[in-house]
């Protein structure tokens, strides 16, 4: 049986045999597929799995209208089920791996940032929502005078924390234990920009308007709010990576892909000016829509 397995990745070019018989992994392999590879992909895959798990729901959701995840397998509690996130904290192992894959997911998109917009007056940044820390982290790299801080559950700040060391960034990053749902002005100070990234998607229409009101309450008069998002076209029939990722959300979260025409009604209705759009093709990642807090 694991004869059958080792000749079914070698023709994957996945494992190569040598002369003796023995199997070793290729260069494609190594690279992606081992856990200690800078470059691996395994977390992404783990998740992905739980992800095709789900989708064997999708019958149901479809019928029902209803997200199915109470047949997610780390669900502790069906009938007290809150939200992905906060059932997800309660299993630390499926919680690292999703944080993993996340940052995966989200490789150069913090570092294209600077690219459609101008930090040379932009000092403290508020990253709300900021999972696995990539968009942030690689934001503070690229632009070297940014203090950074990034607010998410006490799970996921312990994993930011550990690659804000890593990355001898302590003196400019801060990871903040707290739940975008609730106002944070309390334990913030007002940044010059706010970002969510890859945020609003996750949550239903109520939750989107708090999360977008607390983030004007931390910005500065003037501050701007920079939202990173897989935005569907205006007829909503492309492209492929938004409409996947919205039956995504159907399966397990709250909320749903928008068009940029939707998500420009969600910041004018939350008192957002000068609102434009970097789309991925301008960016080479996720789109970009940046907006400001009124004078």
């Amino acid at each position: 049986a694991l004869e059958r397995l080792l000749i079914a990745l070698t023709a994957m070019k996945l494992l190569q045999r040598d002369r003796m018989g023995n199997y070793h992994n290729t260069t494609s392999s190594t690279t992606w597929l081992t856990t200690k590879s800078p470059q691996s992909m395994t977390s992404s895959l783990l998740f992905h799995k739980r992800c095709y798990d789900m989708f064997g729901n999708l019958t149901e959701v479809i019928k029902s209208g209803q997200q199915q995840i109470t047949q997610f397998s780390t669900l502790s509690n069906p009938d007290r089920f809150n939200d992905y996130y906060s059932e997800l904290a309660k299993h630390p192992e499926e919680y690292l791996i999703f944080l993993e894959a996340m940052n995966r997911s989200s490789v150069g998109i913090g570092s294209a940032i600077p690219g459609s917009v101008d930090f040379s007056n932009i000092q403290q940044v508020i990253d709300l929502g900021a999972g696995g820390g990539q968009v942030a982290l690689e934001l503070a790299e690229t632009v070297a005078h940014l203090s950074v801080k990034m607010v998410d559950l006490p799970i996921a700040c312990q994993f930011i924390q550990q690659r804000i060391s890593t990355k001898g960034l302590e003196h400019r990053v801060e990871a903040i234990p707290g739940n975008i749902l609730h106002d944070l002005s309390a334990k913030l100070e007002l940044a010059d920009a706010v970002i969510l990234s890859g945020v609003l998607a996750d949550w239903g229409v109520n939750e989107r308007i708090q999360i977008l009101h607390h983030a004007r309450n931390l910005l500065k008069p003037g501050g701007l709010l920079l939202v990173s998002e897989t935005l569907f076209d205006e007829t909503k029939t492309g492209p492929l990576q938004p409409a996947i990722l919205s039956l995504c959300m159907l399966l397990a979260m709250q909320g749903n892909n928008f068009t940029p025409s939707e998500i420009k009604s969600m910041l004018d209705d939350a008192g957002f000016v000068e609102i434009r759009f970097c789309f991925k093709n301008e960016t080479g990642v996720r789109d970009l829509i940046v907006a400001q807090k009124p004078l």
